[in-house]
C-alpha cells in the first residue's frame, strides 16, 4: 500500500513474524524506516504470544501499530524527529507521545468534526467540483494577488480563489466539454438546414427593431412544420457551413424556448429533403 506522507511516497507492508527479523529483535510489532520510506507491520496472529487472540483483537492490533508508524513517518518527513539535539531522547520520537498521538487521533478527529456542526472543518476541496462564483477583473486582480476567479466548496462553504479565470466552454460532464458540445449543434444543424434550402435562412443582424447582432455572430433559422426554430453561431467558423439563403435582416422572433426549438426540428422528420 502506498501512503502520501508530506509528499513523500512510503509503502507499507503487513508481513509475517518469521518473515522479519526486526520484530523479534527490538520486541516491536512494526516500525518506520524515514531512510527507505518504508512502514512495516507485524501480522500480529503469527506474532509470538499473540496465536490465540481473536481475530477483531488482531485487527484493531494491527490498525493502531499502522497509526503509530504513521505518525513516526510524519514526524520524520517533518525534519522534526530529531529534534531537541538528542536524537536518542529528542521529544519527536517519544514512543508514547507517538503511541497518544496514534490512539487518541480518531477521536480527536471526530470531536473536530462534531464542533464544526454542519461546517466541515476538514474538507478535500480539490477532490470535487467547486460552484464557480465570478471572475476577478482589472484592478480586482491586484488586490487578489494575481488570481482570476473565486470559487466555493458547497460542502464547507469555504472561498477559493485560482490563478485561471474560468471558461464556460471548457466544463466537462466528463464525456464532452461545452465547447464541444456546441460544435456538435451547430455542424448537426448545419446538415439539417442544408437538407431543408428552401425552408432555412441565415442572417448577420435580427430583425428590423430587434436590437444589434452579438459581436462575431450570426443568427441561423429554419421555418418547420410547428414553426420557427433558431440559433446564434460565431461567424467564425461556422458562416460558411449554412449553405442557406442570406438575408438582410432575420424573420422576427417568435418567442420560441430551447425547448421548443427542438421538438419543431423534430416535426422536419415527416417532410422529405428540399431543393439544392
Amino acid at each position: 500500500m502506498k501512503i502520501n506522507i508530506l509528499g513523500a511516497e512510503y509503502t507499507a507492508t503487513v508481513k509475517k513474524y518469521n518473515e522479519d527479523e526486526a520484530f523479534e529483535r527490538r520486541s516491536i510489532g512494526g516500525y518506520c524506516d524515514s531512510w527507505t520510506k518504508q512502514i512495516v507491520v507485524c501480522d500480529m496472529s503469527t506474532y509470538k504470544g499473540w496465536e490465540h487472540e481473536p481475530p477483531e483483537t488482531i485487527r484493531a492490533a494491527q490498525k493502531e501499530i499502522l497509526r503509530h508508524e504513521i505518525v513516526h513517518a510524519f514526524l520524520d518527513q517533518s525534519g522534526i524527529a530529531d529534534s531537541a539535539l538528542s536524537p536518542d531522547i529528542a521529544w519527536a520520537k517519544n514512543e508514547e507521545m507517538v503511541d497518544w498521538i496514534a490512539i487518541q487521533g480518531p477521536k480527536i478527529y471526530k470531536a473536530w468534526q462534531k464542533a464544526g456542526g454542519g461546517m466541515k472543518l476538514f474538507c478535500k476541496h480539490l477532490d470535487k467540483p467547486l460552484e464557480f462564483v465570478q471572475n476577478i477583473t482589472a484592478d480586482e486582480t491586484n488586490m487578489a494577488e494575481g488570481k482570476r476567479s473565486v470559487w466555493r466548496c458547497k460542502d464547507c462553504g469555504k472561498i477559493i480563489l485560482r490563478s485561471t479565470p474560468f471558461e464556460q466552454g471548457k466544463v466537462s460532464d466528463g464525456y464532452h466539454t461545452f465547447d464541444e458540445l456546441y460544435h456538435h449543434r451547430a455542424i448537426l444543424f448545419s446538415v439539417i438546414c442544408n437538407a431543408h434550402p428552401d425552408l432555412a435562412w441565415k442572417s448577420k443582424r435580427h430583425h428590423e427593431g430587434g436590437g444589434p447582432m452579438y459581436n462575431g455572430m450570426f443568427i441561423v433559422g429554419i421555418e418547420t412544420p410547428e414553426g420557427q426554430a433558431a440559433y446564434h453561431y460565431d461567424i467564425d467558423p461556422y458562416w460558411d457551413l449554412f449553405r442557406v439563403k442570406e438575408l438582410e435582416y432575420a424573420p422576427k422572433w417568435d418567442g420560441h424556448t430551447p425547448e421548443q426549438a427542438i421538438k419543431r426540428i423534430h416535426s422536419l422528420s415527416g417532410i422529405g429533403g428540399g431543393t439544392t
